[in-house]
């Protein structure tokens, strides 16, 4: 059986307060899964103001935003996409099975763009359509 990697984005959340969650709801997933997961905090190395939409392509990519020039959400990326492909595209090229969790409703546009490019994308909003999704 081939091994299972989930890659949490926990965007602003600092690591105290995903512990103090552990810390109070001990029966949790989370608190769970934690303890054995390798966690890694990030410093964006964009040259511009911290914006999301250039900074999760900054880690998607692992170049900064002078090289990747993704600077905005809906702009054209096949030029990126071919020169500095985002990790889930590297992943299901390898053929390893890949999937996307949006939490929020405001992010329906994250979930169009996943599903694009043919990455599996869910939501835990049932008003973006989760309901009856299979999991993976």
């Amino acid at each position: 059986m081939s091994r299972k990697i989930i890659l949490l984005e926990a965007n602003e959340i600092p690591s105290r307060v995903l512990d103090f969650y552990v810390t109070q709801n001990p029966e949790s997933r989370m608190a769970e899964i934690l303890p054995v997961c390798r966690r890694y905090e990030t410093v964006a190395a964009d040259t511009c103001p911290l914006s999301p939409w250039i900074t999760w392509p900054t880690i998607h990519r692992g170049v900064n935003n002078d090289i990747h020039n993704v600077l905005h959400f809906g702009q054209d990326l096949r030029e990126a996409d071919a020169e500095y492909p985002p990790i889930w595209q590297i992943l299901m090229e390898a053929g390893i099975r890949t999937g996307a969790f949006v939490a929020s409703a405001r992010q329906r546009g994250a979930l169009r763009f996943f599903r694009t490019r043919h990455v599996r994308a869910y939501s835990g909003m049932p008003s973006c359509g989760a309901d009856g999704i299979p999991g993976f």
